[in-house]
Protein backbone atom coordinates (compact mmCIF):
# COMPACT_ATOMS: atom_id res chain seq x y z
CA UNK A 1 0.00 0.00 0.00
CA UNK A 2 3.21 2.42 0.51
CA UNK A 3 3.61 2.49 -3.12
CA UNK A 4 0.28 3.51 -3.76
CA UNK A 5 0.11 6.17 -0.87
CA UNK A 6 3.27 7.63 -2.58
CA UNK A 7 1.64 7.37 -6.15
CA UNK A 8 -1.52 9.31 -4.74
CA UNK A 9 0.50 11.78 -3.01
CA UNK A 10 2.70 12.57 -5.70
CA UNK A 11 -0.15 12.41 -8.06
CA UNK A 12 -2.30 14.92 -5.85
CA UNK A 13 0.81 17.29 -5.98
CA UNK A 14 0.47 17.35 -9.73
CA UNK A 15 -2.55 18.45 -9.50
CA UNK A 16 -2.39 21.21 -7.05
CA UNK A 17 0.76 22.70 -8.83
CA UNK A 18 -0.37 22.45 -12.30
CA UNK A 19 -3.06 24.55 -13.47
CA UNK A 20 -3.17 23.71 -17.42
CA UNK A 21 -4.95 20.10 -17.69
CA UNK A 22 -2.94 18.58 -20.34
CA UNK A 23 0.04 19.22 -18.32
CA UNK A 24 -1.16 17.63 -15.17
CA UNK A 25 -2.55 14.43 -17.50
CA UNK A 26 0.53 14.02 -19.10
CA UNK A 27 2.24 14.25 -15.90
CA UNK A 28 0.15 11.66 -14.35
CA UNK A 29 0.41 9.30 -17.48
CA UNK A 30 4.39 9.32 -16.69
CA UNK A 31 3.95 9.11 -12.88
CA UNK A 32 1.81 5.85 -12.95
CA UNK A 33 3.94 4.44 -15.95
CA UNK A 34 6.90 4.71 -13.92
CA UNK A 35 5.74 3.83 -10.66
CA UNK A 36 4.29 0.69 -11.30
CA UNK A 37 6.58 -0.44 -14.05
CA UNK A 38 5.15 -0.52 -17.44
CA UNK A 39 7.10 0.38 -20.48
CA UNK A 40 4.78 3.26 -21.60
CA UNK A 41 1.23 4.29 -21.72
CA UNK A 42 -1.93 6.23 -23.02
CA UNK A 43 -4.71 8.55 -21.32
CA UNK A 44 -7.89 9.47 -22.95
CA UNK A 45 -10.54 11.50 -21.72
CA UNK A 46 -14.14 11.44 -22.64
CA UNK A 47 -14.24 15.35 -22.82
CA UNK A 48 -17.37 16.95 -24.75
CA UNK A 49 -15.84 20.20 -25.32
CA UNK A 50 -12.57 18.32 -26.67
CA UNK A 51 -11.26 14.60 -26.15
CA UNK A 52 -7.69 14.82 -24.49
CA UNK A 53 -5.22 12.01 -25.22
CA UNK A 54 -1.79 11.38 -23.74
CA UNK A 55 1.02 8.85 -24.32
CA UNK A 56 4.49 8.39 -23.15
CA UNK A 57 6.83 5.35 -23.39
CA UNK A 58 9.20 3.84 -26.29
CA UNK A 59 6.55 1.23 -26.51
CA UNK A 60 3.92 3.18 -27.51
CA UNK A 61 5.84 4.85 -30.18
CA UNK A 62 6.90 1.67 -31.78
CA UNK A 63 2.57 0.48 -31.62
CA UNK A 64 1.52 4.48 -32.86
CA UNK A 65 4.47 5.64 -34.73
CA UNK A 66 6.85 8.96 -34.46
CA UNK A 67 3.74 11.39 -35.38
CA UNK A 68 2.53 13.59 -32.83
CA UNK A 69 -1.28 12.55 -31.65
CA UNK A 70 -3.87 14.92 -33.95
CA UNK A 71 -7.64 15.15 -33.69
CA UNK A 72 -8.72 12.26 -34.96
CA UNK A 73 -6.31 10.25 -33.25
CA UNK A 74 -7.60 11.81 -29.60
CA UNK A 75 -11.27 11.23 -31.27
CA UNK A 76 -10.77 7.63 -31.58
CA UNK A 77 -8.90 7.26 -28.11
CA UNK A 78 -11.92 9.25 -26.74
CA UNK A 79 -14.42 6.51 -28.72
CA UNK A 80 -12.22 3.32 -27.60
CA UNK A 81 -13.12 5.06 -23.28
CA UNK A 82 -16.73 5.08 -24.84
CA UNK A 83 -16.22 1.61 -25.84
CA UNK A 84 -14.86 0.39 -22.18
CA UNK A 85 -17.78 2.20 -20.27
CA UNK A 86 -18.71 -1.34 -18.89
CA UNK A 87 -15.46 -1.73 -17.12
CA UNK A 88 -15.74 -1.65 -13.49
CA UNK A 89 -11.73 -2.19 -12.62
CA UNK A 90 -8.64 -2.85 -14.06
CA UNK A 91 -8.55 -5.68 -16.83
CA UNK A 92 -6.23 -7.40 -19.70
CA UNK A 93 -6.52 -6.35 -23.26
CA UNK A 94 -7.21 -10.14 -23.34
CA UNK A 95 -9.92 -10.33 -20.80
CA UNK A 96 -11.45 -7.19 -22.33
CA UNK A 97 -11.50 -8.77 -25.73
CA UNK A 98 -13.00 -11.95 -23.93
CA UNK A 99 -16.26 -10.44 -22.45
CA UNK A 100 -16.68 -7.25 -24.47
CA UNK A 101 -19.17 -7.02 -26.78
CA UNK A 102 -17.44 -5.14 -28.59
CA UNK A 103 -15.50 -6.48 -31.71
CA UNK A 104 -11.98 -7.20 -32.68
CA UNK A 105 -12.80 -5.77 -36.25
CA UNK A 106 -14.05 -2.74 -34.42
CA UNK A 107 -11.17 -2.57 -32.30
CA UNK A 108 -8.91 -2.92 -34.38
CA UNK A 109 -10.10 0.30 -36.69
CA UNK A 110 -9.83 2.50 -33.47
CA UNK A 111 -7.02 0.85 -31.70
CA UNK A 112 -4.75 -0.82 -34.64
CA UNK A 113 -4.12 -4.67 -34.90
CA UNK A 114 -0.36 -4.65 -33.78
CA UNK A 115 -2.01 -3.84 -30.21
CA UNK A 116 -3.35 -7.51 -30.08
CA UNK A 117 0.18 -9.17 -29.80
CA UNK A 118 0.64 -7.74 -26.20
CA UNK A 119 -2.47 -9.58 -25.06
CA UNK A 120 -1.89 -9.71 -21.37
CA UNK A 121 0.71 -7.26 -21.27
CA UNK A 122 -1.62 -4.62 -22.13
CA UNK A 123 -3.90 -3.14 -19.17
CA UNK A 124 -6.92 -0.83 -19.40
CA UNK A 125 -7.89 1.26 -16.35
CA UNK A 126 -11.43 2.56 -17.00
CA UNK A 127 -11.23 6.06 -15.00
CA UNK A 128 -14.25 6.38 -13.12
CA UNK A 129 -16.48 8.88 -11.02
CA UNK A 130 -19.17 6.66 -9.60
CA UNK A 131 -20.91 5.27 -12.22
CA UNK A 132 -19.95 6.64 -15.26
CA UNK A 133 -16.30 5.99 -17.26
CA UNK A 134 -14.56 9.36 -17.99
CA UNK A 135 -11.41 8.01 -19.81
CA UNK A 136 -9.12 5.04 -19.53
CA UNK A 137 -5.58 4.49 -18.98
CA UNK A 138 -4.07 2.10 -21.10
CA UNK A 139 -0.61 0.65 -19.98
CA UNK A 140 1.86 -1.36 -22.01
CA UNK A 141 4.28 -3.84 -20.38
CA UNK A 142 6.92 -6.49 -20.67
CA UNK A 143 7.84 -10.07 -20.17
CA UNK A 144 9.12 -8.84 -16.64
CA UNK A 145 6.07 -6.66 -15.86
CA UNK A 146 4.08 -8.51 -13.04
CA UNK A 147 0.67 -10.25 -14.03
CA UNK A 148 -1.96 -8.60 -13.21
CA UNK A 149 -3.80 -9.99 -10.32
CA UNK A 150 -4.56 -9.68 -6.48
CA UNK A 151 -3.27 -6.52 -4.77
CA UNK A 152 -1.91 -5.01 -8.22
CA UNK A 153 -5.38 -5.26 -9.86
CA UNK A 154 -6.45 -3.72 -6.58
CA UNK A 155 -3.79 -1.24 -6.65
CA UNK A 156 -5.03 -0.07 -10.46
CA UNK A 157 -8.75 0.18 -9.61
CA UNK A 158 -8.03 2.39 -6.83
CA UNK A 159 -5.63 4.43 -8.93
CA UNK A 160 -8.26 4.76 -11.60
CA UNK A 161 -11.47 5.61 -9.43
CA UNK A 162 -8.98 8.12 -7.52
CA UNK A 163 -7.75 9.82 -10.78
CA UNK A 164 -11.38 9.65 -12.55
CA UNK A 165 -12.95 11.73 -9.56
CA UNK A 166 -9.82 14.24 -10.15
CA UNK A 167 -10.51 14.63 -13.40
CA UNK A 168 -13.92 14.76 -13.01
CA UNK A 169 -13.87 17.30 -10.82
CA UNK A 170 -11.58 19.42 -12.74
CA UNK A 171 -13.65 18.79 -15.58
CA UNK A 172 -16.50 20.38 -13.63
CA UNK A 173 -14.69 23.17 -12.22
CA UNK A 174 -13.52 23.84 -15.73
CA UNK A 175 -16.88 24.01 -17.40
CA UNK A 176 -18.27 26.30 -14.41
CA UNK A 177 -15.38 28.43 -15.68
CA UNK A 178 -16.24 28.45 -18.70
CA UNK A 179 -19.88 29.00 -18.30
CA UNK A 180 -19.04 32.01 -16.18
CA UNK A 181 -16.51 33.65 -18.91
CA UNK A 182 -19.55 32.78 -21.32
CA UNK A 183 -22.12 34.67 -19.53
CA UNK A 184 -19.61 37.13 -18.70
CA UNK A 185 -19.06 37.63 -22.45
CA UNK A 186 -22.03 37.75 -23.49
CA UNK A 187 -23.06 40.27 -20.92
CA UNK A 188 -19.91 42.55 -22.47
CA UNK A 189 -21.34 41.35 -25.80
CA UNK A 190 -24.39 42.71 -25.30
CA UNK A 191 -23.52 46.12 -23.91
CA UNK A 192 -21.80 46.57 -26.42
CA UNK A 193 -23.82 45.41 -29.60
CA UNK A 194 -26.86 46.58 -28.23
CA UNK A 195 -25.42 50.39 -28.11
CA UNK A 196 -23.37 50.73 -31.19
CA UNK A 197 -25.37 51.99 -34.14
CA UNK A 198 -22.80 51.76 -36.97
CA UNK A 199 -23.18 47.85 -38.89
CA UNK A 200 -19.59 47.20 -39.51
CA UNK A 201 -17.98 48.33 -35.88
CA UNK A 202 -21.15 46.15 -34.24
CA UNK A 203 -19.99 43.41 -36.68
CA UNK A 204 -16.45 43.68 -35.34
CA UNK A 205 -17.76 43.23 -32.14
CA UNK A 206 -19.81 40.07 -32.67
CA UNK A 207 -17.07 38.81 -34.52
CA UNK A 208 -14.24 39.39 -31.89
CA UNK A 209 -16.08 38.50 -29.10
CA UNK A 210 -16.91 34.88 -30.90
CA UNK A 211 -13.56 34.59 -31.81
CA UNK A 212 -12.34 34.83 -28.02
CA UNK A 213 -15.18 33.10 -26.57
CA UNK A 214 -14.56 29.97 -28.20
CA UNK A 215 -11.12 29.89 -29.70
CA UNK A 216 -11.79 29.66 -33.57
CA UNK A 217 -10.56 29.66 -36.69
CA UNK A 218 -12.47 32.26 -38.25
CA UNK A 219 -16.14 33.52 -38.18
CA UNK A 220 -17.24 35.57 -41.18
CA UNK A 221 -20.94 37.36 -41.03
CA UNK A 222 -23.37 37.44 -44.44
CA UNK A 223 -26.41 39.99 -44.43
CA UNK A 224 -28.32 39.10 -47.18
CA UNK A 225 -30.30 41.93 -49.12
CA UNK A 226 -33.87 41.37 -48.73
CA UNK A 227 -35.43 42.13 -52.09
CA UNK A 228 -32.85 40.23 -54.12
CA UNK A 229 -31.71 37.40 -51.66
CA UNK A 230 -28.04 37.60 -52.51
CA UNK A 231 -25.20 38.56 -50.04
CA UNK A 232 -25.17 42.36 -49.69
CA UNK A 233 -22.50 42.69 -46.93
CA UNK A 234 -19.58 40.27 -45.91
CA UNK A 235 -17.95 41.14 -42.81
CA UNK A 236 -14.63 39.62 -41.07
CA UNK A 237 -11.69 40.66 -38.94
CA UNK A 238 -9.20 40.00 -42.10
CA UNK A 239 -9.65 42.76 -44.52
CA UNK A 240 -7.74 40.52 -46.92
CA UNK A 241 -10.41 37.37 -46.44
CA UNK A 242 -10.64 35.29 -49.60
CA UNK A 243 -14.51 34.80 -48.89
CA UNK A 244 -15.02 38.71 -48.10
CA UNK A 245 -13.45 39.22 -50.65
CA UNK A 246 -15.73 36.88 -53.65
CA UNK A 247 -18.93 38.09 -51.49
CA UNK A 248 -18.50 41.47 -51.94
CA UNK A 249 -17.07 41.10 -55.52
CA UNK A 250 -19.80 38.24 -56.69
CA UNK A 251 -22.56 39.59 -54.54
CA UNK A 252 -23.52 35.58 -55.00
CA UNK A 253 -27.16 34.08 -54.09
CA UNK A 254 -26.78 32.58 -50.88
CA UNK A 255 -26.73 29.12 -52.28
CA UNK A 256 -23.39 29.54 -53.36
CA UNK A 257 -22.42 27.88 -50.23
CA UNK A 258 -24.38 24.74 -50.47
CA UNK A 259 -28.09 23.15 -49.08
CA UNK A 260 -26.36 24.02 -45.58
CA UNK A 261 -26.61 27.73 -46.50
CA UNK A 262 -30.67 27.30 -47.10
CA UNK A 263 -30.89 26.22 -44.15
CA UNK A 264 -29.44 29.04 -42.02
CA UNK A 265 -30.84 32.06 -44.29
CA UNK A 266 -34.19 30.93 -44.90
CA UNK A 267 -35.14 28.28 -42.83
CA UNK A 268 -33.48 29.75 -39.38
CA UNK A 269 -31.72 26.18 -38.42
CA UNK A 270 -28.19 26.34 -37.02
CA UNK A 271 -26.03 23.60 -39.48
CA UNK A 272 -22.88 21.79 -37.93
CA UNK A 273 -20.85 20.11 -40.67
CA UNK A 274 -17.93 18.27 -40.00
CA UNK A 275 -16.04 18.36 -43.09
CA UNK A 276 -17.22 20.76 -45.55
CA UNK A 277 -15.25 19.08 -48.24
CA UNK A 278 -16.55 16.33 -48.33
CA UNK A 279 -20.36 17.14 -46.84
CA UNK A 280 -23.05 16.96 -49.79
CA UNK A 281 -25.00 20.19 -48.08
CA UNK A 282 -21.93 22.14 -48.46
CA UNK A 283 -20.40 23.60 -51.89
CA UNK A 284 -17.12 21.12 -51.47
CA UNK A 285 -15.34 23.41 -54.28
CA UNK A 286 -16.31 26.30 -52.49
CA UNK A 287 -14.67 24.94 -48.93
CA UNK A 288 -11.56 23.64 -50.55
CA UNK A 289 -10.35 26.90 -52.61
CA UNK A 290 -11.08 28.51 -49.05
CA UNK A 291 -9.78 25.75 -46.89
CA UNK A 292 -12.91 25.44 -44.63
CA UNK A 293 -13.05 22.09 -42.64
CA UNK A 294 -15.75 22.01 -39.83
CA UNK A 295 -17.67 24.61 -39.13
CA UNK A 296 -21.15 25.73 -38.48
CA UNK A 297 -23.70 28.19 -40.15
CA UNK A 298 -25.55 30.30 -37.14
CA UNK A 299 -28.53 32.16 -38.47
CA UNK A 300 -29.46 35.52 -36.70
CA UNK A 301 -32.90 36.57 -36.50
CA UNK A 302 -34.73 38.66 -35.30
CA UNK A 303 -38.53 38.81 -34.77
CA UNK A 304 -38.88 35.88 -37.19
CA UNK A 305 -36.79 37.06 -39.70
CA UNK A 306 -33.58 35.94 -40.70
CA UNK A 307 -31.37 39.03 -40.74
CA UNK A 308 -27.71 36.99 -41.36
CA UNK A 309 -25.70 34.22 -41.19
CA UNK A 310 -22.37 33.76 -39.54
CA UNK A 311 -19.98 30.95 -40.72
CA UNK A 312 -17.87 30.43 -37.65
CA UNK A 313 -15.17 27.58 -38.96
CA UNK A 314 -13.59 25.22 -36.27
CA UNK A 315 -10.06 25.02 -34.93
CA UNK A 316 -7.47 22.67 -36.17
CA UNK A 317 -7.39 20.82 -32.91
CA UNK A 318 -11.16 19.83 -31.86
CA UNK A 319 -14.36 19.94 -32.97
CA UNK A 320 -17.20 22.23 -31.84
CA UNK A 321 -19.56 20.97 -29.26
CA UNK A 322 -23.49 21.16 -28.43
CA UNK A 323 -22.38 24.03 -26.01
CA UNK A 324 -20.65 25.53 -28.65
CA UNK A 325 -23.43 25.93 -30.84
CA UNK A 326 -25.51 27.46 -27.61
CA UNK A 327 -22.73 29.86 -27.09
CA UNK A 328 -22.87 30.82 -30.71
CA UNK A 329 -26.49 31.15 -30.71
CA UNK A 330 -26.81 33.70 -27.76
CA UNK A 331 -23.92 35.61 -29.82
CA UNK A 332 -25.90 35.44 -32.38
CA UNK A 333 -29.21 36.93 -30.55
CA UNK A 334 -27.07 39.83 -29.85
CA UNK A 335 -26.26 40.26 -33.01
CA UNK A 336 -29.68 40.15 -34.44
CA UNK A 337 -30.58 43.42 -31.88
CA UNK A 338 -27.16 45.19 -33.15
CA UNK A 339 -28.11 44.28 -37.15
CA UNK A 340 -31.29 45.83 -36.76
CA UNK A 341 -30.60 48.75 -34.27
CA UNK A 342 -27.89 49.41 -37.26
CA UNK A 343 -30.92 48.90 -40.02
CA UNK A 344 -33.11 51.21 -38.30
CA UNK A 345 -30.44 53.51 -37.55
CA UNK A 346 -29.57 53.87 -41.35
CA UNK A 347 -33.21 54.02 -42.66
CA UNK A 348 -33.54 56.55 -39.82
CA UNK A 349 -30.50 58.30 -41.24
CA UNK A 350 -31.47 58.26 -44.92
CA UNK A 351 -34.87 59.52 -43.89
CA UNK A 352 -33.00 62.44 -42.14
CA UNK A 353 -31.19 63.21 -44.95
CA UNK A 354 -34.34 63.34 -47.50
CA UNK A 355 -36.55 66.04 -45.10
CA UNK A 356 -33.11 67.31 -45.12
CA UNK A 357 -32.91 67.90 -48.76
CA UNK A 358 -36.73 68.86 -49.06
CA UNK A 359 -36.13 70.95 -46.50
CA UNK A 360 -33.36 72.87 -48.23
CA UNK A 361 -35.28 72.86 -51.47
CA UNK A 362 -38.13 74.49 -49.59
CA UNK A 363 -35.16 77.21 -48.06
CA UNK A 364 -34.27 77.60 -51.67
CA UNK A 365 -37.87 78.68 -52.79
CA UNK A 366 -38.45 80.80 -49.90
CA UNK A 367 -35.16 82.46 -51.03
CA UNK A 368 -36.45 82.97 -54.54
CA UNK A 369 -40.19 83.90 -53.60
CA UNK A 370 -38.79 86.71 -50.79
CA UNK A 371 -36.36 87.96 -53.75
CA UNK A 372 -39.55 87.96 -56.34
CA UNK A 373 -41.55 89.60 -53.82
CA UNK A 374 -38.47 92.10 -53.00
CA UNK A 375 -38.18 92.80 -57.04
CA UNK A 376 -42.13 93.32 -57.13
CA UNK A 377 -42.07 96.02 -54.28
CA UNK A 378 -38.78 97.76 -55.69
CA UNK A 379 -40.56 97.54 -59.37
CA UNK A 380 -44.23 98.82 -58.43
CA UNK A 381 -44.67 99.86 -55.02
CA UNK A 382 -41.38 101.71 -54.32
CA UNK A 383 -41.45 103.22 -58.07
CA UNK A 384 -45.00 104.40 -57.35
CA UNK A 385 -44.27 106.03 -54.10
CA UNK A 386 -40.67 107.60 -55.38
CA UNK A 387 -43.34 109.31 -58.47
CA UNK A 388 -45.65 110.45 -55.69
CA UNK A 389 -42.88 112.18 -53.74
CA UNK A 390 -41.60 113.49 -56.46
CA UNK A 391 -45.06 114.96 -57.75
CA UNK A 392 -45.43 116.37 -53.85
CA UNK A 393 -42.55 118.53 -53.97
CA UNK A 394 -42.84 119.55 -57.51
CA UNK A 395 -46.73 120.79 -56.18
CA UNK A 396 -44.96 122.64 -53.43
CA UNK A 397 -42.63 124.57 -55.21
CA UNK A 398 -45.35 126.40 -56.60
CA UNK A 399 -47.66 129.13 -54.80
CA UNK A 400 -50.67 128.16 -53.55
CA UNK A 401 -53.05 127.88 -51.04
CA UNK A 402 -51.43 127.20 -47.99
CA UNK A 403 -53.86 124.98 -46.59
CA UNK A 404 -53.30 122.88 -49.42
CA UNK A 405 -49.48 123.23 -48.95
CA UNK A 406 -50.10 121.89 -45.38
CA UNK A 407 -51.96 118.68 -46.62
CA UNK A 408 -49.34 118.69 -49.48
CA UNK A 409 -46.31 118.33 -46.84
CA UNK A 410 -47.88 115.97 -44.16
CA UNK A 411 -48.84 113.50 -47.44
CA UNK A 412 -44.57 113.92 -48.50
CA UNK A 413 -43.71 112.66 -45.13
CA UNK A 414 -45.64 110.09 -44.74
CA UNK A 415 -44.42 109.03 -48.11
CA UNK A 416 -40.96 109.55 -47.15
CA UNK A 417 -41.56 107.56 -44.50
CA UNK A 418 -43.24 105.08 -46.14
CA UNK A 419 -40.52 104.54 -48.72
CA UNK A 420 -37.96 104.43 -46.58
CA UNK A 421 -39.80 101.76 -44.42
CA UNK A 422 -40.46 99.36 -47.74
CA UNK A 423 -36.95 100.02 -48.33
CA UNK A 424 -35.85 98.47 -44.99
CA UNK A 425 -38.43 95.39 -45.91
CA UNK A 426 -37.06 95.30 -49.00
CA UNK A 427 -33.33 95.19 -48.01
CA UNK A 428 -34.13 92.46 -45.39
CA UNK A 429 -36.31 90.33 -47.93
CA UNK A 430 -33.02 90.54 -49.97
CA UNK A 431 -29.70 90.26 -47.49
CA UNK A 432 -27.85 91.05 -50.55
CA UNK A 433 -24.79 91.49 -47.94
CA UNK A 434 -24.51 87.70 -46.95
CA UNK A 435 -23.70 86.90 -50.54
CA UNK A 436 -21.14 90.01 -50.46
CA UNK A 437 -19.49 90.21 -47.27
CA UNK A 438 -20.03 86.54 -45.57
CA UNK A 439 -22.40 86.12 -42.59
CA UNK A 440 -20.18 87.51 -39.72
CA UNK A 441 -19.66 91.01 -41.65
CA UNK A 442 -22.85 91.06 -42.86
CA UNK A 443 -24.49 90.16 -39.18
CA UNK A 444 -22.11 92.69 -37.55
CA UNK A 445 -23.68 95.83 -40.04
CA UNK A 446 -27.19 94.45 -38.98
CA UNK A 447 -26.64 94.52 -35.17
CA UNK A 448 -24.98 98.46 -36.40
CA UNK A 449 -28.58 99.20 -37.99
CA UNK A 450 -30.74 97.46 -35.22
CA UNK A 451 -28.34 99.32 -32.44
CA UNK A 452 -28.64 103.10 -34.27
CA UNK A 453 -32.69 102.74 -35.03
CA UNK A 454 -33.68 101.60 -31.50
CA UNK A 455 -31.13 103.26 -29.44
CA UNK A 456 -29.64 99.50 -28.05
CA UNK A 457 -26.26 98.48 -26.79
CA UNK A 458 -24.95 95.71 -28.48
CA UNK A 459 -22.57 93.60 -27.38
CA UNK A 460 -20.85 91.56 -29.79
CA UNK A 461 -18.54 88.07 -30.08
CA UNK A 462 -18.63 87.12 -33.63
CA UNK A 463 -15.83 84.80 -34.99
CA UNK A 464 -14.59 85.57 -38.34
CA UNK A 465 -13.89 83.24 -41.48
CA UNK A 466 -16.35 80.63 -40.80
CA UNK A 467 -16.90 77.79 -43.62
CA UNK A 468 -20.56 78.00 -44.39
CA UNK A 469 -22.81 77.49 -47.74
CA UNK A 470 -24.96 80.05 -48.73
CA UNK A 471 -28.01 77.76 -46.99
CA UNK A 472 -26.28 78.29 -43.82
CA UNK A 473 -25.60 81.87 -43.67
CA UNK A 474 -28.93 82.67 -44.98
CA UNK A 475 -30.51 80.62 -42.92
CA UNK A 476 -28.46 82.17 -39.91
CA UNK A 477 -28.91 85.74 -40.87
CA UNK A 478 -32.71 85.25 -41.09
CA UNK A 479 -32.92 83.54 -37.49
CA UNK A 480 -31.06 86.64 -36.59
CA UNK A 481 -33.12 89.06 -38.53
CA UNK A 482 -36.25 87.50 -36.40
CA UNK A 483 -34.62 87.84 -33.36
CA UNK A 484 -33.54 91.13 -33.49
CA UNK A 485 -37.03 91.89 -34.33
CA UNK A 486 -38.42 90.46 -31.67
CA UNK A 487 -36.61 92.41 -29.21
CA UNK A 488 -37.01 96.21 -30.72
CA UNK A 489 -40.57 95.08 -30.76
CA UNK A 490 -41.44 93.78 -28.01
CA UNK A 491 -39.04 93.09 -24.92
CA UNK A 492 -38.35 96.74 -24.37
CA UNK A 493 -34.20 95.87 -24.28
CA UNK A 494 -31.51 98.15 -23.64
CA UNK A 495 -29.04 95.53 -24.41
CA UNK A 496 -28.44 92.54 -26.70
CA UNK A 497 -25.55 90.30 -26.60
CA UNK A 498 -24.91 88.59 -29.99
CA UNK A 499 -22.35 85.86 -30.24
CA UNK A 500 -21.84 83.78 -33.18
CA UNK A 501 -19.02 80.64 -32.98
CA UNK A 502 -17.39 77.13 -33.15
CA UNK A 503 -17.65 74.73 -30.78
CA UNK A 504 -17.23 71.03 -31.07
CA UNK A 505 -17.97 70.61 -34.99
CA UNK A 506 -21.04 72.60 -34.57
CA UNK A 507 -22.21 76.48 -34.88
CA UNK A 508 -23.61 78.34 -32.15
CA UNK A 509 -25.80 81.56 -32.55
CA UNK A 510 -26.49 83.11 -29.19
CA UNK A 511 -28.87 85.84 -29.03
CA UNK A 512 -30.09 87.34 -25.24
CA UNK A 513 -31.72 90.33 -24.33
CA UNK A 514 -32.15 92.26 -20.92
CA UNK A 515 -35.55 92.85 -21.87
CA UNK A 516 -39.05 92.12 -20.01
CA UNK A 517 -38.89 88.46 -20.57
CA UNK A 518 -42.03 85.78 -21.35
CA UNK A 519 -43.47 82.02 -20.52
CA UNK A 520 -42.05 80.28 -22.87
CA UNK A 521 -44.65 77.28 -22.23
CA UNK A 522 -47.38 79.83 -22.97
CA UNK A 523 -48.61 80.61 -26.57
CA UNK A 524 -45.95 82.93 -28.74
CA UNK A 525 -47.71 85.53 -29.37
CA UNK A 526 -46.49 86.67 -32.34
CA UNK A 527 -42.78 86.44 -31.38
CA UNK A 528 -42.03 84.16 -34.06
CA UNK A 529 -40.64 81.37 -32.45
CA UNK A 530 -42.37 79.27 -34.94
CA UNK A 531 -40.15 80.39 -37.97
CA UNK A 532 -37.13 80.26 -35.51
CA UNK A 533 -37.39 76.75 -34.91
CA UNK A 534 -38.71 75.91 -38.26
CA UNK A 535 -34.88 77.57 -39.38
CA UNK A 536 -33.56 75.39 -36.67
CA UNK A 537 -34.67 72.29 -38.00
CA UNK A 538 -33.94 73.56 -41.68
CA UNK A 539 -30.23 73.23 -40.85
CA UNK A 540 -30.29 69.34 -38.51
CA UNK A 541 -30.17 71.91 -35.79
CA UNK A 542 -31.76 72.71 -32.17
CA UNK A 543 -33.63 76.08 -30.50
CA UNK A 544 -33.75 76.70 -27.03
CA UNK A 545 -35.26 79.35 -25.45
CA UNK A 546 -34.66 80.49 -21.98
CA UNK A 547 -36.43 83.15 -20.60
CA UNK A 548 -38.73 83.97 -17.68
CA UNK A 549 -40.88 87.16 -16.57
CA UNK A 550 -38.69 90.13 -15.83
CA UNK A 551 -35.31 87.77 -16.70
CA UNK A 552 -34.26 88.67 -20.24
CA UNK A 553 -34.76 85.98 -22.79
CA UNK A 554 -31.77 83.94 -23.89
CA UNK A 555 -31.85 81.95 -27.57
CA UNK A 556 -29.52 79.28 -28.74
CA UNK A 557 -29.21 77.76 -31.48
CA UNK A 558 -26.76 74.51 -32.26
CA UNK A 559 -26.48 73.23 -35.84
CA UNK A 560 -24.13 71.09 -37.65
CA UNK A 561 -20.90 72.88 -39.24
CA UNK A 562 -20.39 71.88 -42.73
CA UNK A 563 -17.79 73.07 -44.66
CA UNK A 564 -18.93 73.86 -48.46
CA UNK A 565 -19.52 76.07 -51.54
CA UNK A 566 -22.40 78.64 -51.56
CA UNK A 567 -25.14 76.78 -53.95
CA UNK A 568 -24.96 78.18 -57.14
CA UNK A 569 -28.45 78.37 -58.57
CA UNK A 570 -29.64 79.64 -55.33
CA UNK A 571 -27.06 82.35 -54.85
CA UNK A 572 -27.08 83.71 -58.29
CA UNK A 573 -31.13 83.71 -58.18
CA UNK A 574 -30.43 85.63 -55.04
CA UNK A 575 -27.86 88.22 -56.54
CA UNK A 576 -30.07 89.30 -59.62
CA UNK A 577 -32.84 89.91 -57.41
Amino acid sequence: MIALEDFLVSFLEILQVHLDMDRMLQESLELLVERFGFLGGMLAVVDPYRPRAYRTGEIWREIRGEAPLDLDEEESFARLAGMCSTLTGAVTLEEFLGSSPVGREELAVIHGRRAFGFGERMVLIPLRDGDRVIGLIKLVGSEETPELCGERRAFLDLVGRKMGREISRELTLRRERKLQEERDMLRRLGGFITSELDLEKALDGVIRMSTQALDIKGCTVFVPDKETGRVAVAHSLNPRDPKVAFAIENQPELGFMGEAAHKVFVEGVAVYVEDARDDPRANAEFAREHDIRGGAGIPIVYQGEVLAGMLIEEPDDRRFTPDDIRVMQGIADFAAVAIANARLYRESQEQRERSGELMRRLARVQEEERARISRELHDSMASTLLEIIYRAEALLSREGDEHLRGELQSMLQSSRSTLAELRRIITDLRPSSVEVLGLPRALAALLDRVAAAYGLRMERDIEEDLPLDSLLENSLYRLAQEALNNICRHSGASRVEVSLRRRDGSLLLRISDDGRGFDPASPSRGFGLGFMRERAELLGGSLSVSSAPGRGTTLVLEAPLTRGEADGGMGDEIGQA
